[in-house]
């Protein structure tokens, strides 16, 4: 993403450090891309709840992307 598409939020600094610790205890490198991981799966349970059926084709994309990292696809 470049910075051109993305814009600065404030988080509190204990939500912060408690994200970091969840990172580092899973293993993930790039606690930014993690944070992004974290949003767009509450905005996605959000929207199903709210009775969202369709994926987007970005949407989509994600979740074959992160199958694919999983093992799941090829």
């Amino acid at each position: 993403m470049s910075k051109e598409d993305s814009i600065n939020i404030e988080l509190p600094k204990t939500l912060y450090n408690r994200i970091i610790k969840l990172s580092q205890e899973l293993g993930i490198d790039d606690v930014n891309e993690f944070i992004i991981d974290l949003i767009r799966d509450s905005v996605s349970r959000i929207e199903m709840d709210l009775g969202r059926e369709e994926y987007s084709e970005e949407e989509i994309n994600r979740i074959k992307e992160r199958l694919r990292s999983l093992g799941y696809l090829e």
